[in-house]
């Protein structure tokens, strides 16, 4: 990666870090246990849909499931997003943090932002 594509990986790891801690309480609060395996939803916004192609072979090969291409809503939207699951995994702050920053470097070195994750706690 160049630096341009450095500090934009900074950027967004920065902001979804932030985000983890926050996310992480309000998924114990529901019940998250710390042995509990969960599947992390994720997004990523690709500029268009040959771009958004390429993210999701390489998130194919690297263990993510069920990747597909999301038209994004407008008429005239030439962006996609890139939507899949990783594998079921246990999840704490040190683990999710770990996560967001290889995918935000997978997405960047794609040419492609990670928009963030989410998922169910099971009942």
């Amino acid at each position: 990666m160049d630096e341009t594509h450095t500090n934009r990986a900074a950027a967004i790891i920065a902001k979804q870090l932030a985000m983890n801690a926050q996310t992480l309480a309000a998924l114990q609060q529901a019940g998250l246990k710390p042995d509990t395996a969960v599947q992390l939803d994720f997004t990523f916004v690709a500029p268009d849909r040959g771009t958004g192609a390429v993210l999701k072979s390489h998130l194919e090969q690297n263990d993510c499931l069920d990747v597909e291409l999301r038209k994004r809503p407008g008429l005239f939207a030439r962006k996609v997003d890139v939507v899949g699951k990783s594998k079921p995994m246990t999840v704490d702050a040190e683990i999710l943090d770990s996560w967001v920053r290889w995918m935000v470097v997978q997405g960047v070195s794609h040419d492609c932002d990670f928009d963030g994750w989410g998922t169910l706690v099971p009942r």
